[in-house]
C-alpha cells in the first residue's frame, strides 16, 4: 500500500510529492520547498511519520520544481533521477527561475496572487459554493477549492473550455499565478456557476 502526500511550495504554488510505502520507505517528487519554512514543513513531514527517503524524482525540470533539489541533498544525499532531456532544462532552471523571481519581486508576486485568488473566493461564495480554504488572503496560498460531489467531471467541463484546474476528493482545486488575470477569473467563475449542483453546498 502507497500514500502519496501533496504539498504546494514557493510563490507559484508548485506541487510537490512525498509518495510512501508501509515500509516507510519513500520518493521525494518534484522538491518546489524555496523558503525556509517550506523546507522545514518537507523534513518536519518526513521526520514526524518516520520516514526514510530513498528517491528524489524530477518529473520535469522548469524552475518551480526544483528549487528544493538541493536541499534534498543536502539533508538525505539524494541525486535527482530525471529524464535525459531534462538535463539541461535542469542546469538553467534555478538561475532562470531566480532570475525572474528577482525581476518582479517575491511580494509583488505574493500581492498578484493574492488579489487572483481573492476574487475567485469571494465570487465562489456570491454563486453559493461552499469553499474548503481560508476566506482571507493572508491566510491563504493562491490554491482556491470548491466542494463538488463529482471533481473530476467538473473539471474535464472546465479544461474543455481552457481552464487549467485540477480535482481532488469531493473538491475542484484552482490555482491563478502571477501571469493571469482578473478577466480570466471572472471567466472561470462564469464557467463554474452551471456546475453548482444543489448538495454541493452546505
Amino acid at each position: 500500500m502507497f500514500t502519496i502526500t501533496p504539498f504546494a511550495f514557493n510563490p507559484l504554488d508548485e506541487n510537490t510529492y512525498v509518495l510512501y510505502n508501509g515500509a516507510g520507505d519513500c520518493i521525494i517528487i518534484d522538491p518546489g520547498c524555496y523558503f525556509g519554512n517550506e523546507r522545514r514543513e518537507l523534513a518536519d513531514y518526513i521526520s514526524e511519520n518516520g520516514l526514510h527517503p530513498k528517491y528524489l524524482l524530477n518529473t520535469h525540470c522548469h524552475f518551480d520544481h526544483v528549487f528544493g533539489n538541493k536541499f534534498v541533498n543536502d539533508t538525505w544525499g539524494l541525486e535527482p533521477w530525471l529524464h535525459p532531456d531534462e538535463q539541461p532544462v535542469l542546469q538553467n532552471a534555478a538561475r532562470a527561475g531566480l532570475e525572474l523571481l528577482a525581476e518582479i519581486g517575491i511580494e509583488k508576486v505574493r500581492e498578484r496572487h493574492k488579489l487572483l485568488s481573492q476574487r475567485l473566493v469571494d465570487g465562489a461564495l456570491d454563486q453559493g459554493w461552499t469553499i474548503r480554504c481560508p476566506r482571507d488572503a493572508e491566510e491563504r496560498t493562491p490554491i482556491v477549492t470548491v466542494e463538488h460531489p463529482d471533481p473530476a467531471s467538473a473539471v474535464t467541463a472546465l479544461r474543455a473550455a481552457a481552464v487549467i484546474c485540477d480535482n481532488r476528493p469531493g473538491l475542484i482545486r484552482l490555482s491563478p499565478h502571477y501571469f493571469n488575470t482578473l478577466e480570466e477569473m471572472d471567466r472561470a467563475l462564469a464557467l463554474l456557476e452551471p456546475l453548482r449542483v444543489a448538495h454541493a453546498v452546505a
